[in-house]
This record gives C-alpha cells, structure tokens and sequence, in this order.
C-alpha cells in the first residue's frame, strides 16, 4: 500500500493504518529501536508504541514523508526510553 493511502487511513481512525504501517516498516522502526536499546524486547516494545505514537499525531499533522516520519517518532521514541532524565529536564 502506497504511504498517501496509509496516511488516508490515519486520517480516517481506520486501525488498518497501524497494521499497514507495521507491515510496511515494522522491521524498520525495530532495527532502529535495536540500535539504541539495550535488549531485543525493549527494542520490540518501543517498535509497538511508536505506532501508538503515530496514531495519537497523525492527525493533525499530515507527514509529506511517512517513512522519515515513522523513523523519527521510533528514534526520538527509544531515546526517550534510554534516557528518560532528560525529560524531566524539560
């Protein structure tokens, strides 16, 4: 399925969105998870709830890019499951 189709459904509440997603770049979004967590389980777990993320921020915003989009949220995700003194910074 094309990303614009999946954003579509982001847009529309449908839950096929997630599974869309998960299946176009869940393999991905755990590499990238794998990289800075420091177990396979953590890594599976920041994966899954990356897609939460995506669903609570899609709407409103309207990424041009789903993948870099996906990517990101997973990173940004995982650092802050590293690192969550940082966060409190804030």
């Amino acid at each position: 399925m094309e990303d614009k189709q999946i954003i579509e459904l982001f847009y529309n509440r449908s839950e096929k969105a997630i599974s869309e997603t998960q299946e176009k770049y869940g393999q991905e979004c755990a590499y990238i998870a794998s990289h800075i967590l420091p177990s396979a389980d953590e890594a599976e777990v920041c994966a899954k709830e990356s897609l939460q993320v995506l669903w609570e921020t899609i709407p409103p915003h309207r990424p041009q890019n789903l993948k870099a989009y996906v990517c990101k949220i997973t990173r940004n995700h995982a650092l802050q499951m590293k690192y969550p003194e940082f966060l409190e910074r804030e």
